[in-house]
């Protein structure tokens, strides 16, 4: 076979096609025909043929800019079409030379490729008005700048670039690289993409409202980051949790007080433990901070200064013991409190730090005491009273003395004398019995008296009574005194006190005394032991009571929730 020559050229560059609708796709490729004759010139039709076409930068010689390969098959009559570009990209920057190869005989001459007529309407392609793109924003002879409206006119100036490149949209009298402006109050944009979608609840939103408020909206059910120096820093998780820091990074947050020399307020880490909060004055003085204890087990450590700057009062989580201390350290005298120790070495006080009356179980005492004399009128008669007011509940031991005296003459006088918590009454078996015996001699006999009894008490103010009653006789009673004793605990059995008439002593007659046994003294013992041990478990519940109450207000006073 002996290729002859190609006979037709239909070649349309989509880069020279003006007559290409607006928004159409514009192709880059070349549309070409070529008819295969034999040597007898006859068309070879219906036959595969390779065909070569390569574009040279000359007719003769030059250089190679793109060649491709195709092996179509001839028609009826001998053509054979072909897409050049189809599968090497085309570009016609410069005049280019097309050169044929059919079956391996090159035709000659190259054919250089010209426009059609109306390709010559996209030479203008480049340029925006008759002016090259590139220097489009900065044409039009007085350097202004451009806008572009509205397709149809409204909005005008929708976009502006000024004469120093920056852009406005809603504005013509841009301030920053890009300033957005809208009339109306809100101005807002938005980012999309394949995964958000691109409704109007999707993506991410920035912008301002009518009333001049700032917004950032994440629409998405996902975290809001934000970063530094390429570093992502924090988040507001998709639920509104913030987090400052993350696994790679610690985040720190200060707060500042105006016109002081550094933050006030620090909440971050101390080294690899855990967050800490320090606390300073407007000087940058360090006054508290709290942070992991460093001994760990999940305890925590508290730091107070004191106004010279040195430890103050401070609570040990964990000293090493897994038990709490407390320590206050002052100029003259240090306190502490430690949880590991049990008895007096929990509890180090200074020296005479605390005195009889500031100790809800320590003994109390009131007295009153008359001189002069009082004489009994033949019933009961108040000679002392006296009131005590006690902390808690307790006994209160009330000791009675005085000196009666009645004239002699041959006759038996006798008097009751006690203490009572009823001004009228005596309690039953609180009284003594006195008596001046038949045919003694004419004269003041005398009679030392002593009286006491053990009430029991609630707590809060009680008033005693030191009665005398005239039974027989005329009976005066001088150096009256009456002394309260307030004892907190019972060191054995205490007998309810109960109030009735006064035995006689002359007739009634005593049980028979007998002394006790081991069993006795060991019920008495084991009474005493309880009762001890009952008011050390009040006390210690008082005290758990009381810092109970006080630890929400100590999370309180230092912002912690838990």
């Amino acid at each position: 076979m002996r290729t002859l020559s190609a006979v037709l050229l239909l070649a349309t560059a989509a880069l020279l096609i003006a007559a290409t609708p607006v928004g159409a796709q514009i192709p880059e490729t070349i549309n070409y025909q070529v008819m295969v004759t034999d040597d007898a010139d006859q068309a070879i039709v219906d036959t595969e043929v390779e065909i070569v076409f390569r574009l040279y930068t000359a007719p003769v010689g030059g250089t190679l800019e793109w060649t491709e390969t195709h092996n179509p098959t001839t028609n009826h009559i001998g053509v054979a079409s072909v897409i050049l570009g189809d599968t090497t990209p085309l570009a016609f920057e410069q005049p280019l030379w097309l050169q044929i190869e059919v079956e391996g005989e090159v035709l000659t001459p190259r054919r250089e490729l010209t426009a059609v007529p109306y390709a010559f309407r996209a030479k203008d392609s480049d340029y925006l008005g008759g002016v090259q793109a590139a220097d489009y924003a900065l044409s039009s002879g007085t350097g202004d700048g451009h806008s572009l409206d509205a397709s149809d006119g409204n909005p005008i100036n929708q976009v502006f670039v000024d004469a120093a490149g920056e852009v406005g949209i809603g504005t013509t009298t841009p301030n920053e690289d890009l300033h957005i402006h809208d009339s109306t109050g809100l101005v807002y944009t938005r980012f999309t993409n394949s995964t958000t979608g691109s409704g109007t609840s999707d993506g991410f939103k920035i912008g301002i409202n009518g009333a001049g408020n700032a917004y950032l909206y994440q629409y998405e059910a996902e975290s809001l980051f934000f970063s530094t120096s390429g570093i992502s820093r924090g988040q507001f998780d998709s639920d509104g949790t913030f987090e400052l820091g993350n696994d790679l990074v610690s985040g720190e947050f200060e707060l500042y007080l105006n016109g002081s020399t550094g933050p006030t307020v620090k909440i971050g880490n101390y080294a690899a433990y855990g967050g800490a909060l320090n606390l300073f004055d407007a000087y940058g003085n360090e006054h508290s901070f709290i942070e992991p204890d460093i001994q760990g087990g999940g305890a925590g450590y508290l730091h107070v200064m004191d106004g010279a700057g040195y430890d103050g009062f401070y609570v040990d989580g964990n000293p090493g013991d897994n038990d709490c201390e407390v320590i206050v350290v002052g100029s003259g005298s240090s306190t502490l409190f430690d949880a590991g120790e049990s008895g007096d070495d929990s509890v180090v006080l200074p020296t005479s730090a605390i005195n009889a009356t500031e100790l809800f179980d320590e003994p109390g005492a009131a007295s009153v005491t008359a001189t002069s004399s009082f004489a009994l009128t033949g019933g009961v008669d108040i000679l002392l009273q006296r009131t005590i007011t006690t902390p808690g509940p307790g006994y209160v031991l009330a000791i009675a003395t005085g000196e009666a005296w009645c004239p002699g003459g041959g006759s038996s006088d006798a008097a009751w004398f006690g203490v009572s918590t009823i001004y009228s009454t005596f309690p039953t078996g609180g009284a003594i019995y006195v008596r001046v015996p038949d045919g003694a001699g004419t004269g003041n006999w005398y009679q030392s008296i002593t009286t006491h009894g053990l009430f029991e008490t609630s707590g809060g103010s009680d008033t005693f009574f030191f009665l005398g009653d005239n039974v027989i006789g005329d009976w005066t009673v001088g150096d009256r005194k009456l002394t309260l004793l307030y004892i907190p605990t019972a060191y054995g059995t205490v007998s309810r006190t109960e109030f009735g008439e006064t035995g006689n002593p002359e007739t009634d007659v005593p049980p028979a005394a007998r002394p006790l046994t081991e069993s006795d003294r060991a019920f008495e013992r084991s009474e005493s032991i309880a009762a001890n041990q009952a008011r050390v478990d009040a006390e210690l519940a008082a005290m758990r009571a009381d810092m109970a109450e006080l630890r929400p207000q100590l999370k309180a006073a230092n912002g912690l929730n838990n």
